[in-house]
């Protein structure tokens, strides 16, 4: 639209296991405001590229792209339901911690994110890159 423009946010590469799922916010910056608004995000994993409204979304949709034996989360978990299926249930106290933590860490960035708390945002997102930093070295 007139007044408005697409501003791409920062890449984000997240190795997992043998992959790399890539994830890209784009932003609308209308001509009278300061702050960008989410307006969708991109996600690529494996082969499977989709976009949605909310990282939850997508990641709903590139995830049951790439296997349709993901099942459909009976309630509204999203993406605490990716990181439980990446941990089996045989994995030790120290590794469910560590998921608990990056679901915790992830809840406090998207609640930030409503709130347009962008610094918290970035702060719990730091937290929870290094949550996967470290859940990815005990798991290999």
């Amino acid at each position: 639209q007139r007044g408005s423009k697409v501003v791409r946010g920062n890449l984000l590469v997240i190795p997992i296991e043998r992959s790399v799922l890539y994830v890209e916010p784009l932003y609308l910056l209308a001509e009278r405001s300061e702050l960008p608004e989410l307006r969708r995000v991109l996600v690529a994993f494996g082969d499977s590229v989709a976009m949605g409204d909310t990282l939850d979304d997508a990641l709903r949709k590139v995830f049951a792209q790439a296997s349709d034996e993901l099942p459909e989360p009976k309630t509204d978990e999203g993406i605490e339901i990716i990181l439980r299926e990446l941990i089996p249930e045989t994995a030790d106290s120290t590794l469910k911690t560590l998921v608990e933590d990056a679901i915790e860490a992830y809840n406090k960035a998207d609640g930030c994110l409503t709130r347009r708390d962008f610094a918290g945002f970035g702060k719990h997102l730091d937290d929870l890159g290094r949550l996967l930093e470290e859940l990815k070295e005990r798991t290999e």
